[in-house]
């Protein structure tokens, strides 16, 4: 799924466990509040905008009522889910980094010989973990910042 694309749940206000009847209602509704001939009165750009957004709310419900692209669209939702949040390693005290002299940073050895570095301390949020990925391969850890 296209990262620009919003979610078609959202464009027709259901939840993703939505009957199919909950789908449908909804879409009706919607449809006949955006559809530009219904809207008296209205600039170039406001159709252009009513037009976007009924043919977003068709789409959405073309797919969500068919159930095989459904269950399509569904899996896609999921794995964008799970590429948004990183696989951790592990997680690691603040004090398990060490100051490099030579790059003047906290560093933290990956079992891979490349090297975690902690942002700048004005660039870190107070008392939040953060994520941190190796400079080397694709490994990430979480890093307890309370203090």
């Amino acid at each position: 799924m296209s990262p620009n694309r919003r979610n078609y749940y959202e464009i027709l206000g259901c939840s993703a466990e939505a009957t199919l009847e909950e789908l449908k209602k909804s879409y009706q509704t919607l449809i006949l509040k955006h559809h530009p001939d219904k809207m008296p009165q209205i600039t170039e750009d406001e159709v252009e905008k009513q037009s976007e957004s009924f043919h977003m709310i068709d789409t959405a419900y073309k797919v969500l009522r068919d159930p095989e692209s459904r269950k399509i669209y569904d899996a896609e939702l999921l794995q964008e889910e799970f590429c948004m949040q990183p696989l951790v390693f592990a997680t690691v005290d603040r004090k398990e980094f060490i100051w490099d002299t030579e790059s003047e940073l906290m560093c933290k050895t990956c079992r891979c010989g490349g090297t975690y570095i902690l942002p700048e301390d004005e660039e870190m949020p107070e008392n939040e973990n953060i994520f941190v990925a190796c400079d080397e391969c694709s490994l990430v850890i979480e890093v307890l910042m309370k203090k």
